[in-house]
């Protein structure tokens, strides 16, 4: 018995010191501890004794139980052995691994059956055959576009501890990949026919595709908790990615960087197709590099560099930096080049058209939305910049100075029949000739103003299109205010566009005024100090008010049918505005009253409003506040209601006359 418990413990001390190792029968009785003791010693000797006794026979059982275990495990552990070899001989793959698996499972680990080199020797044995036929399903597999059966090969390889295997398998894979992407490159991307003809992507596509299948199967295992077994097939696609596409961006860069920026005979049709290229080259690089990036979420992949550790993701991003850079250049050529050939039809015709403004409105906003494809605010900005430059240019040469000439036409033969009466307009019995004549000349004229106005609709529309894909594309607060800084250069055109365009119309109303100078003097030569037979017998057909009214309805109708619908509202409200300081100067400086006179005045007044009024749709009133008033305060009856229209003056915000303003127009009663 000493001689078993003596080999058990031998054999027990060859694991890893999981079990505690009891003393042997010879040990103990060298330690002179007898183990019959005499029935007359004292109580503590047989109590030692006994406790002794039991440990012995403890130890006993325990080496037999675990030498019966061992003899156990070591005999399966031949089985299994055999059996692997017969199920390789037999080429029996999933059963090869299966029993390897449970070779090196934990069952014989804990019970240290196995010693650190078993598992070893086992992979040995089975790694040849192993490693044929992985291959062999896995190009199958390849060859049959099975993506999922590629996962459950690995899945089985790396429980049965065949990682290098594993490896294997992986590499295939990026060599499939690469033979793909490299037959459709020498396929598609050698040679271009033609200058302006778009370079073909296809090879990317053939990597995109390829990866969306490999990542979409692999989401499948995020959900089954199986993330980090494919861990290593993950890493090596993206690797292999990177390299395939650095390779095509060196490539498309060098070919990118043959068109000579500074050769004038570089045609739109060459820079828009390549701009097409860099925008759609960008656009799949990025998004196939988003599909990496969102599988990095599910997984802690250390050796997969889908950040900034990359050396060869950096080179890439560079390539794509340069690539946005050489876009956002020919943007500007772009632009340029379609600003040089409205400017040259509009030299060649003497006059701008709307459709030119139309068209290069379209090619401007088709240019930032596709800067904005690239997703770089610097890109954004740069364009958005040379764009403001280039239209400040363009409105600076091709509109400014032909609204300038707004003065010549003004006192021309423009707006003929000004001295007509309203019956003979109404009537129709001006010459159809003369119409048209003055039609013409009134669109020449307001041709120059109308594309004003439509480049600052034009503006407003891309400003409000701009701001939205900021808000839409860039999430960060400092690169959409970076855009919004820029846009502000638009603006700034806008404004100053806007403010010249006012002059001018100011400008004009008053070239306008003058021509009816004569009514004013005739006017001015009124008296309205008048008896109350003459305010009776006064002919209102024949007052100056009429000729008034037929100067403006002649100014507005023709204006009307060559403006544009804001310019025209212009046109009315500085003409208002004129005839109302006008009249209110004339008064104040020419004129003098009684109450009969002022009534009269007053009749005059509200009958000239009420007949601009009717000649066009926009609210005209406005302008004629401060004169309404004065007649209001001119028509009082004694000094006590004067003071009560100071009293309301004082409460009320209506009033837009002043007290100085009132003493000024009392002083014009010649019965107060």
């Amino acid at each position: 018995m000493s001689g078993l418990i003596a080999v058990s413990n031998t054999e027990l001390s060859a694991g890893h010191g999981q079990c505690t190792k009891f003393p042997s029968f010879s040990e103990l009785k060298k330690s002179n501890v007898s183990t019959h003791a005499p029935a007359d010693s004292k109580s503590f000797e047989s109590q030692s004794t006994l406790v002794q006794r039991v440990l012995i026979n403890s130890a006993v059982l325990c080496n037999i139980s675990l030498t019966r275990k061992f003899l156990l495990l070591k005999q399966k552990r031949k089985q299994l052995t055999e059996r692997l070899r017969s199920t390789i001989d037999e080429e029996e793959f999933e059963v090869s691994l299966q029993l390897c698996k449970e070779l090196t499972s934990e069952n014989f680990h804990d019970s240290s059956v196995l010693s650190p080199n078993i598992a070893t020797e086992y992979h040995k044995l089975a790694t040849p055959f192993i490693h044929v036929s992985a291959t062999q399903r896995c190009r199958e597999a390849i060859q049959k576009d099975a993506i999922s059966d590629i996962f459950d090969l690995i899945e089985l390889l790396s429980d049965a501890g065949f990682f290098d295997v594993v490896g294997r398998v992986s590499a295939l894979v990026c060599e499939d990949l690469s033979k793909r992407f490299v037959d459709s490159f020498t396929a598609t991307c050698s040679t271009r026919t033609r200058a302006g003809e778009r370079f073909s992507t296809s090879s990317l596509h053939v990597l995109y595709n390829t990866l969306h299948k490999f990542t979409d199967t692999f989401n499948k295992y995020v959900l089954l908790g199986k993330a980090n077994i494919h861990e290593r097939l993950i890493t090596d696609l993206f690797n292999t990615w990177a390299k395939l596409v650095l390779k095509f961006l060196v490539w498309f860069d060098g070919q990118v960087a043959v068109i000579d920026l500074g050769d004038s005979s570089v045609s739109m049709a060459q820079l828009d197709a390549a701009i097409e290229d860099i925008i759609l080259v960008d656009r799949i690089c990025k998004a196939q590099h988003s599909l990496f990036k969102t599988q990095s979420v599910h997984v802690h992949i250390s050796t997969v560099s889908i950040s900034k550790h990359s050396e060869n993701l950096s080179d890439i991003f560079q390539h794509l930096t340069r690539l946005a850079e050489s876009c956002v250049q020919f943007e500007n050529i772009y632009i340029r080049k379609s600003l040089q050939s409205i400017h040259v039809s509009v030299d060649a015709a003497l006059l701008l058209k709307s459709a030119d403004i139309d068209d290069l409105f379209f090619l401007i906003g088709r240019s930032i939305r596709r800067v904005f494809g690239l997703t770089s605010v610097n890109s954004v900005c740069s364009l958005i910049v040379h764009t403001c430059a280039a239209l400040k240019t363009f409105a600076e040469t091709s509109l400014v100075p032909r609204m300038a000439y707004i003065s010549e036409f003004a006192t021309a033969d423009v707006f003929e029949g000004t001295t007509r009466t309203t019956a003979e307009y109404a009537s129709g019995r001006l010459s159809r000739t003369v119409q048209k004549v003055g039609t013409t000349k009134m669109h020449d004229l307001f041709l120059p103003l109308n594309n004003a106005e439509l480049l600052l609709t034009r503006v407003s529309q891309i400003t409000q299109e701009i701001g939205s894909l900021a808000n839409s594309i860039f999430l960060i607060e400092d690169e959409k205010m970076k855009v919004i800084r820029s846009v502000e250069l638009l603006e700034y055109l806008s404004r100053d566009l806007r403010f010249q365009r006012d002059n001018f119309f100011a400008e004009l109303s008053r070239d306008r005024m003058h021509c009816i100078s004569p009514i004013f003097e005739q006017l001015a030569c009124s008296s309205y100090v008048i008896s109350e037979e003459v305010y009776r017998a006064d002919d209102q057909l024949h007052s100056w008010v009429d000729r008034v009214l037929t100067f403006f309805y002649h100014d507005f109708r023709a204006v009307s049918e060559a403006a544009s619908c804001e310019n025209v509202h212009l046109f009315v409200t500085h003409s208002s505005e004129g005839l109302s300081k006008r009249l209110e100067n004339m008064l104040k400086t020419r004129l003098s009253f009684n109450h009969l006179g002022s009534l009269k005045f007053e009749r005059e007044l509200r009958q000239l409003i009420s007949g601009l009024s009717s000649l066009t749709h926009f609210r005209i009133r406005q302008a004629f506040t401060r004169l309404v008033q004065i007649t209001v305060l001119l028509s009082a009856e004694t000094l006590h209601e004067v003071d009560n229209y100071l009293v309301d003056m004082r409460r009320q915000s209506t009033w837009k006359l002043s007290e100085s303003d009132v003493l000024q127009v009392m002083k014009l009663r010649v019965d107060l």
